[in-house]
C-alpha cells in the first residue's frame, strides 16, 4: 500500500476542505482516508473512518462503526470495472439520506494490492431518491435498503422483503405484531422462515429484562414443559420481566402437553407470553378434533399468516438481493447481485421448502461465485436441473365438466346395449340392469331414438353403435 499512502496527503490538500464527500479506499473496501466532509456526514471522526471496511448491504448489521458506513460502499461491480456512478447512503436519526456518488479506480496498471477507489460525492443530500437518481427505483440494492428504512427493524426481515401483495400483508402484520403485547400465532407453509420471524418480532418486542424460552413441539412431552414452565415460574418470582415462550411447530405438540399447556395459562399468575409457529390451522385441527379446541382458541388470539414462493414468485428477485447482501455481511468478498439469467432459472424451479431453500441455493451459488454477479452455473447441479425440467412442463389444465362426461358415458353404454341387443329395447334395459321404462325415458333425455333411427324395438340403422363400439375398443 506504499503507492496509495504516498498519494494520500496530496488528495488531501485538494479535498480536505471541500463540501463535497471525498474518500480513498482499497480493493477489500477498507477506507484509507476520508475528508473532514465524509466523517461529519456519517457522524464518525476521521481517525477511526481509517481502516474501517464497507459492507455491500442494505440491511442493518451487528457492528455500530461497520452500520453507518455501509452505505459508502461502492457497487461490487466496480472490481471489474473502472469506474461507475452510484448512490451513497447513510443513516440519520432514523431517517435516510442520499447523495450521487462517482467512483473510479486508479492505478489500474498497479497490481490490485497497490490499486485504489476514489469516491466523489455530492455537497448536498438527494430530496428525492426516485426522481433525483432515475434508476435507483430499479436497483434492487436501493429498493432493499427503503425497505429496510420502512421495517425500521434492529434485525433483519430478509424474508420479507418484497413489493406483492403478500409481502406487503406480511409486513404490516409483523409490524402490528410488535406494537402489540399479545400472544401470537405465527402460521404458514414449511420454510417461509415462522421461527426466523418470530425471533425478530421478540427481540423488538422485549425489555432489556425480559427473556425467551425456546421449545421444539415436536420434541415436547408432557413433563418436559411442565418443568420448563415450573423453573420459569420460580426464577420469576419478584421479577419485573415479562418472559415470553416460543413453541416451535405447536401443532406438533402432543395431546398431554396440549392440556399442560392450556391448564398453566389459566393460572392467576401466569404472565408467560406465546408465541408459537404451525405449519396448518389451529382452528382447522380443532375442529377435524386433531388440537385442543380450547388451547387453539387462546392461542389464536393474533395470527401472522406467512405465504408461499409460489403465491410471491415476483419478490423472488428481491429476496434473491436480500440473501446475496446477507451473505456479503459475513465475508470479504462481496457480490453485487444476480444475473438475469439465473433469476429466470431461479423462477422456474418449485420450491418445495420455499424461502429457506431458495435462501440455501443461494448461499451455496455465493460460495461458488467467481464473478461479481452471480451466475446460472453457480447454484447447485440440481437448482439448475429443476429449472430445466419445469421449462417442459405443461401449465395448462385440463377442464373437466363432470356431469355432461358421465352423461357421454351413459350415452356410450345405452348405445352399445342397444346394439348388441339388436335394438331389442328390453334386451338392452336387461342389459343394463334398468326396467324398460327407465330405458325408454333416458333414450328420449338423450335424443337417441332419433340420433340413431330407432323405431319401435328394432334399429334401422345401427352405423352409430358401430361407432360408439369402435370407439370404446380403440381408447381401451
Amino acid at each position: 500500500m506504499a503507492q496509495s499512502r504516498s498519494r494520500t496527503p496530496s488528495v488531501a490538500k485538494l479535498v480536505e476542505g471541500s463540501s463535497a464527500i471525498c474518500y480513498l479506499m482499497n480493493l477489500n473496501f477498507e477506507i484509507l482516508y476520508a475528508n473532514q466532509s465524509c466523517a461529519e456526514w456519517v457522524g464518525i471522526p476521521q481517525e477511526k473512518l481509517i481502516g474501517l471496511r464497507c459492507v455491500y448491504s442494505s440491511t442493518e448489521l451487528n457492528n455500530h462503526l461497520k452500520n453507518r458506513i455501509r452505505g459508502l460502499c461502492p457497487p461490487p461491480s466496480l472490481l471489474t470495472g473502472q469506474s461507475a456512478n452510484a448512490t451513497i447512503s447513510r443513516q440519520h436519526e432514523k431517517e435516510t439520506h442520499y447523495r450521487s456518488a462517482f467512483f473510479t479506480r486508479l492505478d489500474d496498471r498497479l497490481p490490485e494490492s497497490k490499486q485504489v477507489i476514489l469516491a466523489i460525492a455530492d455537497s448536498s443530500n438527494l430530496l428525492d431518491l426516485d426522481s433525483q437518481n432515475g434508476l435507483a427505483s430499479k436497483k434492487l440494492h436501493d429498493t432493499l435498503a427503503a425497505l429496510s428504512d420502512e421495517l425500521n427493524a434492529a434485525h433483519t426481515m430478509t424474508h420479507l422483503v418484497g413489493q406483492s401483495s403478500a409481502a406487503i400483508r406480511m409486513r404490516r402484520q409483523a409490524q402490528i405484531a410488535i406494537e402489540c403485547q399479545a400472544d401470537l400465532l405465527i402460521e404458514g407453509p414449511t420454510g417461509t422462515g415462522k421461527a426466523h420471524l418470530a425471533q425478530i418480532i421478540f427481540n423488538e418486542r422485549r425489555k432489556s429484562e425480559d427473556q425467551l424460552v425456546t421449545l421444539e413441539g415436536a420434541l415436547v412431552d408432557r413433563a418436559i414443559l411442565q418443568k420448563k414452565i415450573k423453573n420459569w415460574v420460580y426464577d420469576q418470582q419478584g421479577s419485573a420481566g415479562r418472559d415470553w415462550l416460543l413453541i416451535l411447530n405447536i401443532d406438533q405438540l402432543s395431546p398431554a402437553a396440549q392440556e399442560e399447556l392450556y391448564g398453566f395459562t389459566q393460572l392467576p399468575n401466569f404472565r408467560l407470553r406465546i408465541i408459537a409457529t404451525s405449519s396448518h390451522s389451529l382452528l382447522e385441527l380443532a375442529a377435524s378434533g386433531r388440537f385442543l379446541s380450547k388451547l387453539a382458541f387462546y392461542l389464536t388470539t393474533m395470527v401472522l399468516q406467512t405465504t408461499a414462493l409460489s403465491e410471491r414468485i415476483a419478490d423472488l428477485p428481491l429476496l434473491v438481493q436480500a440473501f446475496i447482501e446477507e451473505r456479503n455481511a459475513q465475508a470479504t468478498k462481496q457480490i453485487g447481485g444476480c444475473s438475469k439469467e439465473a433469476l429466470e432459472m431461479l423462477a422456474q424451479c418449485r420450491w418445495h421448502r420455499n424461502i429457506d431453500q431458495l435462501k440455501e441455493a443461494v448461499f451455496l451459488a455465493w460460495d461458488n461465485a467467481t464473478a461479481t454477479t452471480l451466475q446460472s452455473h453457480d447454484f447447485p447441479e440440481e437448482v439448475q436441473q429443476l429449472g430445466r425440467a419445469t421449462q417442459f412442463e405443461s401449465r395448462t389444465d385440463v377442464q373437466i365438466e363432470l356431469e355432461s362426461y358421465l352423461e357421454s358415458i351413459e350415452q356410450r353404454l345405452i348405445a352399445r346395449a342397444l346394439h348388441r341387443a339388436k335394438g331389442n329395447k328390453s334386451k338392452a334395459a336387461k342389459l343394463l340392469g334398468l326396467n324398460r321404462a327407465k330405458l325408454l325415458r333416458r333414450l328420449n333425455h338423450f335424443n337417441l331414438e332419433e340420433r340413431t333411427g330407432l323405431k319401435g324395438d328394432h334399429v334401422v340403422d345401427s352405423s352409430a353403435f358401430l361407432e360408439s363400439d369402435k370407439d370404446d375398443e380403440a381408447q381401451s
